[in-house]
């Protein structure tokens, strides 16, 4: 008996999301990423492989650029602006410093940030949208970004709200290259950039 891929994976999604919060592998807060990668990447790759799915359907892909110079720069302000606001606020402040490193700062921001970046924005911009797009078309995009939001939840309540805007703004850019590739970037820039700023008030 054929069982139909878009509710096997909605199923999977909501319980790896719950498990990943929930009931980490790893509990040492320096490897915090590996339980990402084993519930968002290495889980969601062996679903796609028991559906002979090619890897390239779900954004391992090259891409371009979608969108014009000055929309590109428009909106690299806004982000930029975003995070440096971010990193003003005190519920940031202390809900950040707290988990970054002291010391190795460059192997926190390029292998932790870096590995849970690429795992979580495989599984929501690859693995999650990718998988509904063929049923649900453009509305794929909004159906990942109200997990995505809901993933932030107990972190800082703006960045909460914002994750909305930003989990549709990165499925689009996803939708239009068919890959994750830029979301990834957009996404670890981000993160790199807060803790640059917040290692500052170190």
């Amino acid at each position: 008996m054929h069982v139909s891929k878009e509710p096997v994976i909605l199923i999977a999604s909501v319980i790896l999301l719950i498990i990943t919060t929930n009931y980490p592998i790893v509990s040492d807060p320096k490897l915090y990423y590996l339980n990402y990668w084993a519930y968002l990447f290495l889980i969601p790759i062996a679903i796609l492989i028991a559906y002979n799915e090619k890897l390239a359907s779900f954004g391992f892909k090259k891409a371009k650029w979608p969108y014009n110079f000055r929309l590109t720069v428009v909106g690299t302000f806004l982000i930029l602006a975003m995070v440096y606001l971010w990193s003003l606020l005190p519920e940031f402040q202390e809900y950040y410093l707290a988990r970054i490193p002291k010391d190795n700062v460059i192997a926190f921001i390029s292998i932790t940030l870096g590995s849970y970046y690429f795992a979580e924005e495989f599984f929501f911009r690859g693995f999650l949208l990718f998988s509904l797009t063929k049923k649900f078309g453009s509305w794929a995009i909004v159906i990942q970004a109200i997990p995505f939001a809901l993933f932030h939840l107990g972190k800082p309540t703006l960045e909460i709200i914002c994750a909305l805007f930003v989990g549709l703004l990165f499925g689009h850019i996803a939708y239009k290259t068919k890959s994750f590739f830029y979301p990834f970037l957009i996404h670890w820039g981000i993160g790199v950039l807060l803790a640059v700023l917040m290692v500052q008030m170190m």
